[in-house]
């Protein structure tokens, strides 16, 4: 394995001064690809189907539209499909515009939006049409109806649609994949939760090769299948190779417990240690916060997934002082666009508080989990975009002498182990922070809080 991998490393070198991969960095309209998304992309294209496992911000829209460009090319018909979460229609159908300059209509799923959409479809080039189309009877209907018209299917975000088993909206994509010739998944992370995501994934975009996911799941765990095993299926970069060499810095802020947190169970850990009552740990925020400012990290991303949760918060930051906007699935598109420029162009913004882990470009110093999610990367991914080095500081607010800190080791801790273990993808961000939990864990009474 290891010889092999080195061969195949220096064939990619000599790829990349070939006359094919340079005529494919210059495919797109107004950016080119770097060199190893070029090769990525004939990859792609020789192997007709295949998972695309992208570090966060290395550019996955890139690849989908420098595909479709190049099909295109090859056939002036062709149109595409591409399924997206409905928070990837605020920035998405523009940048796949910018790069290929193909007509784009999308749809969210809602009975207006499909039927102005089943109107229109076929005046343009690429359809944009969220996973809540997939349950729609008229979406179907009209997509089986021109599904010769369509060329390729994309799946962004795809690790959400990979249960195929049980939830009907992932049972329907697996039918139709197969009737692709041209199929692909994007990704930056296949794993969130356990190792069957990724070959129930793997399944549905190989359904010839990877038939047997369960098969697949167990030579995954036991290292005797490795997705290095597969390069043109399975097409996995690390941030690293495009220069982004700095790994996120991951710091836990301990916090100590009130009495009522202490006994609290799973069940009430995010109410009790989190919510309304919880004022060590909403000061905490604060302070970190301004402790961030003062040190010259300006801005900033805080996770936040529950409204009850942020309501309670949000108070401590206006006494603070702190300038802070919230996006979460409720906001209007206007109003994230308007954050989204206060923050990265105007710079009036301290942080976003979002539960939002996908399709939003925030460049920022520093993320915060005041809250837990599987997402990690995804969320930590929104403040690192494109090739450029950086120093990103990444805290989590735990509560000390409480089962959060059981929690966070056994769903956030593990869960990355996981995921590094079969992607060989960094999460030190998290397994850095190993021995600080395991102590914590076994000899809590040692540690004092002691503020910032």
């Amino acid at each position: 394995m290891a010889r092999f991998n080195t061969y195949y490393t220096s064939l990619e070198k000599k790829l990349c001064s070939m006359k094919s991969c340079k005529a494919v960095s210059k495919v797109l309209e107004q950016d080119n690809l770097h060199d190893l998304q070029s090769i990525d992309v004939l990859k792609m294209l020789a192997h007709k189907h295949a998972i695309a496992i992208y570090d966060t911000g290395l550019g996955k829209t890139f690849l989908a539209s420098a595909i479709m460009k190049m099909l295109h090319n090859k056939e002036h018909k062709s149109k595409f499909i591409m399924f997206v979460t409905k928070n990837q229609l605020l920035q998405t159908p523009y940048k796949i515009k910018r790069l290929t300059n193909f007509d784009v209509i999308c749809t969210d799923g809602t009975k207006d939006s499909i039927q102005n959409f089943i109107g229109k479809a076929m005046d343009y080039d690429v359809t944009l049409a969220t996973y809540s189309c997939l349950a729609s009877q008229a979406f179907m209907d009209f997509f089986f109806e021109h599904r010769n018209d369509y060329n390729c299917i994309i799946v962004d975000e795809a690790h959400k649609l990979n249960n195929f088993v049980t939830a009907d909206v992932g049972a329907k994509l697996y039918e139709i994949i197969k009737k692709f010739e041209y199929a692909y998944a994007l990704t930056a992370t296949p794993i969130t939760t356990d190792i069957e995501q990724l070959a129930r994934l793997a399944s549905i975009f190989d359904s010839e090769t990877y038939h047997d996911y369960h098969g697949l799941q167990m030579a995954f765990k036991y290292n005797s299948y490795r997705i290095s095993d597969d390069p043109c299926f399975f097409v996995s970069r690390n941030a690293d190779a495009f220069g982004r060499v700095t790994a996120p810095h991951g710091i836990i802020v301990w916090t100590d417990p009130m009495p009522f947190q202490i006994d609290a169970e799973y069940s009430e850990l995010s109410d009790l240690c989190k919510g309304e009552g919880a004022t060590e740990q909403a000061e905490a925020l604060a302070q970190l916060i301004q402790f961030n400012k003062s040190n010259g990290n300006e801005r900033g991303l805080v996770y936040i997934n529950r409204h009850k949760v942020r309501e309670w918060v949000l108070p401590f930051l206006d006494e603070a002082g702190i300038t802070y906007r919230c996006i979460n699935g409720k906001t209007p598109n206007d109003e994230r666009q308007k954050t989204l420029k206060e923050f990265n162009e105007e710079k009036t913004v301290d942080v976003v508080i979002t539960s939002v882990t996908e399709a939003l470009d925030l460049d920022c110093d520093y993320v915060i989990f005041y809250e837990f999610t599987a997402n990690i990367k995804q969320m930590i991914g929104r403040a690192q975009r494109g090739f450029t080095d950086k120093d990103l500081f990444v805290f989590y607010i735990i509560t000390d002498k409480t089962k959060e800190v059981d929690y966070f080791y056994n769903n956030v801790y593990k869960r990355c182990e996981i995921a590094s273990y079969v992607l060989r993808k960094d999460y030190s961000e998290v397994l850095d922070l190993e021995d600080e939990l395991l102590e914590h864990l076994t000899h809590p009474e040692q540690y004092v809080y002691r503020g910032w």
